[in-house]
């Protein structure tokens, strides 16, 4: 009752079959171009930058450029920020996108900040909820989306190689 599960085009064929839960393991599966330490070492960046910016710098840009600005300007950062990954050709590319990438994460705390100043404090509780509702869902949404992007533009089928698609 399992299912075939396969790496498409691989060289030997990399294959397997579920068991009947619907789990498999795949088997010699080589590694991306990427190894463990530059992997390591891209997530600490990352983590850095976050630190950064959510502890450092939101309340000074909004304080200097107003919470209207800040918003603005944060989702122009991040929408190049992800523009330009799309179009990233090599990986050292990917570490000096994500300046303009990471300051677009004022936007979110901005906006949050924004719509519970214009709601009366007994109902502090109902928009944060919404909010984080909001956020819940597309954190469920965009990942098959993306996904869906990722396979279509990168596949021998698609009218265009683009696999930056999801960005």
């Amino acid at each position: 009752i399992g299912a075939t599960v396969f790496i498409k085009d691989s060289e030997p064929q990399i294959a397997t079959v579920s068991d009947i839960d619907g789990n498999f393991v795949l088997e010699n599966v080589p590694l991306g171009r990427q190894s463990k330490l530059q992997i390591g070492i891209s997530l600490g960046v990352v983590g850095v930058m976050v630190t950064i910016v959510n502890g450092f710098m939101i309340e000074p840009v909004i304080r200097r450029f107003g919470i209207f600005r800040a918003i603005i300007i944060s989702s122009i950062l991040m929408g190049l920020g992800n523009l330009l990954f799309a179009f990233a050709s090599a990986s050292w590319m990917m570490y000096l996108f994500m300046v303009p990438y990471m300051l677009g994460g004022i936007c979110e705390p901005a906006v949050q900040s924004l719509i519970s100043n214009k709601v009366p404090v007994n109902e502090q509780g109902e928009i944060q909820g919404a909010l984080t509702g909001l956020i819940s869902l597309s954190s469920i949404v965009s990942p098959p989306v993306m996904t869906n992007l990722f396979s279509h533009f990168s596949s021998d089928e698609s009218s265009v190689y683009f696999p930056g698609a999801p960005f």
